[in-house]
């Protein structure tokens, strides 16, 4: 069976995935434990500060510094704003990552379907991909998840994509039916997302076959066909899956 770009959907997280969010994450508890600080007259953090207690539960953080867990939840809501992600962007907290833009030119160019699944606000997602300059790889095929969920299918927004990408076949089925599904991300949750994406494509084609890939920039890329499962340290690395999966399918003509 001969596999075209047009035959598969890469499905792509946002941040962590597409868009480098660590110091960004960082500005954000900056200025939600200085802005509790600041309520009971106490003197500020630094962001230098946060970095050396990084990789620790947010809460715990926040009790390093005087900030109990309520006061740092109220904190980070109050925080969590449209101009606050505009601000993280324009003093450069908020990037994409060097191999996202040439990636998706690359698959956008070979046909190949984009599209965008965060659990995000539509809001917070239009800011983040229009000045990162994403918009133009996502602009119908986006899916923000309003409120951001671990559960995220219970809003039926990826059953509805997923629905629309098969029915393409009823229009042009030589190039427009999705044969296969990448879903890429960067965390253990995007791996149970995954699960999801893979049981609501099935309820439209059964025999949709969807690979997951979690990328991790500091680990060695490992690729496991029969699973279905892959480990990449690089976006590029996603067009290596499409053509060796393209080479399966060939085989078995």
């Amino acid at each position: 069976m001969e596999i075209k770009y047009g035959n598969i959907a890469c499905i792509f997280d946002l941040d962590g995935t597409l868009i480098d969010s660590e110091k960004f994450l960082k500005y954000d508890l900056t200025k939600a434990i200085n802005l509790a600080k600041r309520e009971k007259g106490e003197p500020p953090v630094s962001m230098e500060d946060i970095n050396k207690e990084w990789g620790k539960d947010w809460f715990k953080i926040g009790e390093k510094f005087g900030v109990n867990k309520e006061e740092l939840k109220t904190a980070l809501t109050k925080i969590k704003t449209a101009e606050g992600i505009k601000d993280a962007i324009n003093k450069g907290y908020l990037t994409v990552f060097g191999d996202t833009i040439s990636t998706l030119k690359d698959l956008q160019k070979k046909g190949t379907e984009l599209i965008l699944l965060t659990r995000s606000t539509e809001e917070f997602t239009q800011i983040k991909i229009e000045k990162l300059g994403l918009d133009t790889f996502f602009k119908n095929n986006r899916i923000a998840v309003t409120p951001p969920t671990k559960e995220i299918f219970i809003s039926g927004a990826f059953k509805t994509k997923a629905k629309e990408l098969v029915q393409t076949a009823k229009e042009n089925p030589e190039t427009k039916k999705i044969k296969i599904a990448i879903y890429v991300g960067d965390t253990e949750d995007d791996k149970r997302t995954a699960d999801s994406v893979k049981r609501y494509l099935k309820i439209y084609n059964p025999q949709i076959d969807l690979h997951f890939a979690l990328i991790d920039r500091k680990a060695k890329p490992k690729y496991n066909y029969e699973k279905k499962e892959h480990k990449i340290n690089n976006l590029g690395q996603v067009n290596e899956i499409i053509n060796a999966i393209k080479k399966l399918y060939k085989q078995q003509e």
